[in-house]
């Protein structure tokens, strides 16, 4: 259920986040909206600072897991 949760908030917010700008500059809300969901995906980076702080210690097993399960 917790990861369901994460990714409907990181989804969401990366959405809205991302179609703020083209929504700025004039672009109809269909644009926006879909240039927004088209960027929402987590990076390649974060999977990678995430796998960095579990080697690190930072990062508990468990919530390694959750956080491959939200990307």
């Amino acid at each position: 259920m917790l990861t369901l949760v994460a990714v409907a908030v990181i989804m969401g917010g990366k959405t809205l986040s991302a179609a703020v700008g083209p929504a700025l500059l004039g672009y109809s809300g269909r644009v926006a909206l879909l240039a927004g969901v088209a960027v929402s995906q987590i990076g390649e980076f974060l999977i990678r600072a995430g796998e960095g702080g579990r080697v690190a210690g930072l990062l508990p097993d468990l919530l390694y897991q959750q956080f491959l399960g939200v990307r």
